[in-house]
């Protein structure tokens, strides 16, 4: 995975590419992988554990609340 920083003031510029990191358990040829909206954090499906990706991933946000909702405390 390589990171290429991108100038916009003035003209339109790209530094030299910075390996990010190397692995062959992540792909980047398929829909295996995510960047959050901030750009900092990556969700990836590891393809090292198994034949074929998995068809579905479900991600929860906001869990906790959810949690909270489902089973209440008497606080």
């Amino acid at each position: 995975m390589m990171a290429v920083r991108i100038e916009t003031r003035g003209s339109l510029t790209f530094a030299a590419p910075q390996l990010l990191f190397d692995s062959d358990a992540y792909s980047t040829s398929e829909s295996t992988y995510d960047v959050s909206a901030d750009g900092e954090h990556f969700v990836m499906i590891d393809l090292s554990e198994s034949a074929s990706p998995p068809e579905e991933l479900v991600v929860v946000q906001n869990w906790h609340q959810e949690l909270e909702r489902l089973v209440p405390t008497n606080e």
